[in-house]
């Protein structure tokens, strides 16, 4: 059987889910495959230089615009020869390829333009120029793929319906999580810096629970280091709150394992890996009442992700702890208390 050829564009993958999905993807390659990647230079001396050398030729590019135009330039040149061009970093090819062109979009910011006004002025520049590059090189034979059913509709609508889109949705295997559950209900977030991952709002809901005297605990997971914000916010608050800089795979199963729910307050996601990776593992799902969420898993209780209340009502349902609503009394009742 003639070995198949496939070109991977990946070099602005370096971290989070991306990374994941990439290193998932080059561990359970076709059989009779030979892999042509174009990785982010600050992957180079990293695990993803053991995942099957024979196989995989990695050609690192450094960040910045010049060293992209100039890998896009030998891709294209190179894709004369391939069956299969997978561009894992939302952006089809520059100079275009023969091969069959699939082009994963999980950035949300380049097709929701809802989320302009929180994007930093930096970053707006750079969403703007990879929305351009998008849009011109758009061809009626590619495929894009995205996530979930709310990523499909958010493509078509700002770049047409006539586009081949397909919703793949696809993880690694999780590892098998042993649970040791704890003497007490355990809630775990795990997210990245990112504003829209709205980290305050927990610190505001879990000072809103104890100031009622009601102390859950909650372990932040933060990739590499704790900010000294959320140190400085959990020791001045004096909330249950565990702080864990999270640097392997293994390391966040052992959170898992001790967790019963995960609470996930962020705004907006294209995917939501984490969600998934939880449900996976046993978890109980407490989120926003929102698309993205509901594209993945069902959760047990959802909130407002912009109202610390709200977020606090929720884990107080979901520990079985009641919260009265206000009592509304008639007109006539308001009469008689202004005479007694």
């Amino acid at each position: 059987m003639k070995a198949s050829h496939i070109l991977i564009s990946a070099y602005n993958i370096n971290s989070g889910g991306g990374k994941l999905l990439l290193d998932g993807l080059l561990r359970t390659l076709p059989e009779n495959s030979i892999v042509s990647l174009f990785a982010d230079a600050r992957l180079k001396n990293t695990e993803l230089e053991a995942i099957d050398p024979g196989r995989i030729h990695i050609t690192y590019v450094n960040n910045g615009l010049p060293a992209r135009i100039a890998a896009e330039y030998k891709m294209s040149r190179l894709s004369r020869g391939v069956d299969v061009h997978l561009c894992l970093g939302n952006l089809p090819p520059l100079f275009g390829s023969r091969g069959r062109v699939i082009t994963y979009v999980h950035s949300r910011y380049l097709v929701d333009h809802s989320l302009d006004r929180q994007i930093p002025l930096r970053k707006y520049f750079v969403t703007q120029l990879e929305r351009f590059w998008f849009r011109s090189r758009l061809h009626s034979p590619q495929t894009i793929w995205v996530q979930t059913p709310t990523m499909k509709e958010l493509v078509e609508k700002k770049y047409g319906a006539g586009l081949r889109v397909q919703v793949r949705a696809f993880l690694p295997e999780l590892a098998a999580v042993a649970k040791k559950p704890g003497p007490e209900k355990t809630f775990v977030y795990v997210a990245s810096f990112d504003p829209h991952k709205n980290h305050h709002i927990l610190i505001e809901a879990w000072v809103r629970l104890r100031q009622e005297g009601i102390r859950p605990r909650l372990t932040l997971v933060f990739p590499q280091v704790v900010p000294e914000v959320f140190k400085a916010a959990v020791a001045r608050e004096d909330l249950n709150i565990e702080l864990v800089a999270n640097s392997s795979r293994d390391e966040l199963y052992a959170v898992y394992a001790r967790a019963d729910c995960l609470i996930h307050p962020s705004l907006f996601e294209s995917f939501g890996i984490v969600l998934v990776e939880a449900q996976r593992a046993g978890l109980d799902i407490v989120a926003p009442e929102a698309d993205y969420v509901r594209d993945v898993v069902r959760p047990c209780e959802t909130f407002d992700p912009r109202s610390a209340k709200s977020v606090a009502r929720s884990v107080k349902r979901y520990l079985n702890i009641p919260d009265e609503p206000v009592a509304v009394c008639g007109l006539s009742e308001i009469w008689r208390s202004l005479r007694s």
